[in-house]
């Protein structure tokens, strides 16, 4: 990594992360590792008997859409990430910044589940608005 420089604070870092079968190459900016107390895993299942899952590390820049692309396989389209609370489960926008929503959960966010639905948010030829993310 470049240490010189007036910018060098803004050259990113490259982490080599394996899961199981696969290795992902992830850039991460200085900026993320400033404060490491504002990067966490999450924790995202792959199906609903939470037996696949796979771990995501969450920055304060991480969205929805984010996530999404890291959990999903190659070639896979239409996919949306869930939150499972007590029962009841939404869908999150795709902009949504994760950390945010997981720091509003407060002492409650062990109990919500995240998992990646496999199939398009909306069926076919219907469309609805997302109701509005309450920050707690």
């Amino acid at each position: 990594m470049n240490t010189s420089g007036p910018d060098s604070r803004l050259d990113p870092d490259w982490f080599l992360v394996c899961d199981d079968d696969f290795y992902y190459l992830l850039l991460i900016s200085q900026s993320d590792l400033v404060f490491p107390w504002l990067q966490l895993i999450l924790t995202v299942y792959l199906n609903d008997t939470q037996q696949m899952l796979t771990e995501v590390p969450v920055t304060t820049a991480t969205r929805v859409t984010d996530v999404v692309e890291f959990c999903k396989e190659a070639g896979e389209s239409e996919c949306h990430l869930a939150e499972v609370w007590n029962g009841h489960e939404r869908p999150l926008p795709q902009e949504l910044l994760l950390l945010d929503l997981l720091n509003a959960w407060g002492a409650q966010r062990p109990e919500v589940r995240y998992y990646l639905r496999h199939r398009p948010l909306w069926p076919p030829g219907r469309t609805a608005t997302l109701p509005p993310v309450a920050i707690r």
